[in-house]
């Protein structure tokens, strides 16, 4: 036997007596709605997670930076840094001044050789120097004279083939130029008569200009080092460094400063080593930035050591694992706005078996 329980609210839940009661609509599918809501709010890191997983099977990118070419400055020579005239992020220009070290050694060698050289100069005959200059200042200006001649025969012969100069001005214009060779030679003889004569002075003479020949060279290459202490900016680019400060000591080969130049710009990127396939010379990237422009470039060749990507851009689901060091460069010119050393950037690879 089978009891069965039936209400009449069952089969009409709008009357209560006999009398129909006009009870409100539900408001259930509301509160359904309500609950889908939160589920997706609770769901959204789990989706995230799925999405990025999803997208690193699918599509293979790494983080990436722009680059400037390092220039490094370093001291040629020992000394102390007297100026420095660079600063951090300060743009500079071809030739533009760095840096001047001070040498006391070269300082002091260099007034040593002036004053023996100007003690040895004292007592020397001015008339006899004042005849050798002499000599030579008539070489030279008979060789202008041969010079000029020339080119007047040239000229006049010009202008008898064209028919516009006579006999008489070319055979004048031969004339010319006969003198004007007879002239050179002439100064070049009287200069040689003199220098042998020179010759023939006594030894202790000769050894006396010799060494004051010796001494004048001497000079020259302190001055040509004292030359080296002065550093400028040999590119066009923007001071990213500077490790020395005026009064520091420095030796050779020390670094003052690196520069980056503006003109040599590239891509370092860091790519997942489980991605090595895209780690070859000529494969071809994307560089995407900030604001979602794009540019391609072109792996430059096969990345031989590693490097964690910085702290500054790591990821902020991932950890600063080692990662292939990957150098790109760009298929086209950078603006110039956008050729900011360590300009975060996000480099993509088209996908490969």
């Amino acid at each position: 036997m089978k009891i069965r329980f039936q209400s009449a609210k069952s089969s009409a839940p709008d009357r209560e007596r006999g009398i129909r009661v006009p009870y409100a609509p539900a408001k259930r599918a509301l509160a359904r709605w309500r609950w889908y809501l939160i589920v997706l709010l609770v769901s959204l890191p789990l989706l995230y997670l799925l999405v990025q997983l999803l997208s690193t099977v699918l599509f293979v990118s790494a983080v990436g930076l722009i680059r400037l070419e390092r220039v490094p400055i370093n001291a040629r020579m020992a000394g102390t840094v007297e100026r420095l005239e660079a600063h951090a992020s300060m743009r500079v220009a071809p030739g533009q001044l760095l840096a001047v070290l001070h040498s006391p050694d070269l300082a002091q060698r260099d007034r040593l050789l002036q004053a023996e050289l100007a003690a040895r100069l004292a007592p020397a005959d001015p008339v006899r120097a004042a005849g050798g200059i002499e000599l030579e200042t008539n070489v030279r200006l008979a060789r202008k004279v041969v010079d000029h001649q020339a080119r007047h025969l040239e000229n006049v012969r010009l202008l008898f083939d064209r028919g516009a100069a006579t006999v008489a001005e070319l055979n004048l214009a031969h004339a010319q130029m006969n003198q004007a060779e007879i002239g050179l030679n002439q100064a070049r003889a009287a200069l040689a008569a003199w220098q042998i004569q020179q010759l023939q002075r006594p030894a202790s003479e000769r050894e006396e200009e010799t060494r004051i020949a010796v001494l004048r060279a001497e000079r020259e290459a302190v001055s040509a080092q004292q030359e080296r202490l002065t550093h400028t900016s040999p590119v066009a680019g923007i001071v990213l460094e500077v490790f020395a400060q005026p009064g520091q000591a420095v030796g050779p080969g020390d670094p003052l400063l690196v520069l980056g130049d503006s003109a040599s710009v590239f891509v370092s990127a860091f790519l997942d080593p489980k991605h090595t396939r895209y780690a070859r010379a000529g494969q071809a990237a994307v560089v995407r930035f900030e604001d979602g422009r794009r540019i391609s470039a072109v792996v430059r060749e096969k990345p031989e050591i590693t490097a964690r990507i910085p702290a500054a851009v790591t990821p902020a689901l991932g950890g600063r694992e080692l990662m292939l060091l990957l150098t790109l460069d760009l298929a086209e010119p950078l603006p110039p706005a956008d050729r900011v050393d360590n300009l975060p950037v996000k480099v993509s690879f088209p996908f490969t078996f």
